[in-house]
């Protein structure tokens, strides 16, 4: 009796067998294509054209019925963010993509390490240029600015400069800014819609007398390092000779 039904069972079974293996290789060849064509952001730093820009802020303070400016310089640390293509391929569209300040940490020369600062939080960051665009849609191979940070210098006055965040909107409790001269790590992370989340970490570095950030990468940072804890032990000889009782 089987017998005679084994050619129509064995027939059914392959059916069947293939439906799966068209449907698996259907699937397949649709995540391989969604692999190949997802997009791939790429978040650059450094000290050339773009990445350090300078731009003057005005501020207005009204008093009753008359209103004074003040005009202060700025320079804005920004990073460039690309959808990148490759040789031979185009991605998609990356969707929704937002900017945020994932840390920041500033060198402390008493312990020669990085310590916290006040900042604690992780805040949206500003679009150059679109103040008004939260989600940003970056096409293939067209970098987008993001703006960090900046280092705010007064134009009239011999008040320090001090480094602001370029959050959005701007937080008060940060509004004050952070002690120049000094050296931050900055941890940028850009997250979006159809992409997982990319992060940066990079340095910035602002000397004394100077309101012009320097940025540093992760292995120009190492090649300072030697020259920083040198610097921290001097200072602590220094101190020591200087609290020394007089004999």
């Amino acid at each position: 009796m089987l017998e005679k039904y084994a050619d129509q069972i064995l027939g059914a079974i392959l059916t069947g067998g293939g439906a799966v293996l068209t449907a698996v290789l259907a699937w397949s060849y649709k995540r391989a294509n969604e692999w190949w064509g997802r997009p791939r952001i790429a978040i650059e730093i450094g000290n050339g054209e773009g990445h350090i820009y300078e731009n003057v802020l005005i501020k207005t303070y009204s008093h009753g019925g008359s209103s004074t400016s003040t005009e202060r310089d700025a320079v804005f640390v920004r990073a460039r963010v690309t959808n990148k293509e490759g040789m031979y391929r185009t991605p998609d569209q990356a969707r929704g993509c937002v900017g945020y300040l994932a840390g920041l940490e500033r060198w402390d020369d008493s312990s020669g390490s990085f310590v916290p600062t006040k900042y604690q939080d992780f805040l949206r960051l500003e679009w150059s240029f679109n103040k008004d665009v939260l989600g940003m849609d970056l096409l293939p191979g067209i970098p987008i600015w993001l703006d960090v940070c900046y280092v705010l210098a007064p134009k009239l006055t011999m008040e320090p400069p001090v480094l602001k965040l370029a959050s959005n909107p701007p937080v008060n409790r940060y509004g004050s800014g952070f002690e120049l001269p000094g050296m931050y790590r900055v941890k940028v992370q850009v997250s979006g819609e159809n992409f997982g989340a990319k992060s940066l970490q990079f340095y910035v570095l602002v000397i004394a007398g100077s309101a012009q950030p320097e940025i540093l990468d992760e292995a120009s940072w190492r090649e300072r390092l030697p020259a920083l804890v040198a610097a921290c032990a001097d200072e602590v000889a220094v101190g020591a000779r200087v609290d020394q009782p007089v004999s």
